[in-house]
């Protein structure tokens, strides 16, 4: 698995090197961070693609989740599930609703 990752992190690697812009690639590469711990360098990569597509509801999803999980920042995690849910126009409303759980648990501690 590990070899997968770091095989997947070169060609993300490569996207974003051949279009900056990129923001799928951003978060696609922030999100094998994510899967390997290497939070700082995950948030960069969120914190890129949301600075290139500031409605870009996935990369505030995993922010949030790095900042709960990585960071322990609660009030960044609350900030970044509730952009998430406000951005997020996907069909599936789970993913909504997984993250305002997420922010009245946060909320709650």
């Amino acid at each position: 698995k590990e070899f997968k990752y770091e095989y997947a992190i070169k060609e993300y690697e490569k996207a974003v090197n051949a279009d900056p812009k990129n923001v799928l690639a951003r978060v696609n590469l922030g999100a094998c961070y994510v899967r390997k711990q290497e939070y700082f360098k995950a948030a960069e990569c969120f914190e890129k693609a949301i600075e290139i597509k500031p409605d870009c509801a996935v990369a505030h999803y995993f922010l949030a989740v790095v900042y709960e999980s990585g960071f322990h920042e609660k009030e960044k995690a609350i900030k970044h599930y509730q952009s998430f849910v406000d951005f997020d126009t996907s069909i599936n409303f789970e993913n909504r609703e997984r993250a305002r759980e997420k922010i009245r648990v946060l909320k709650a501690q």
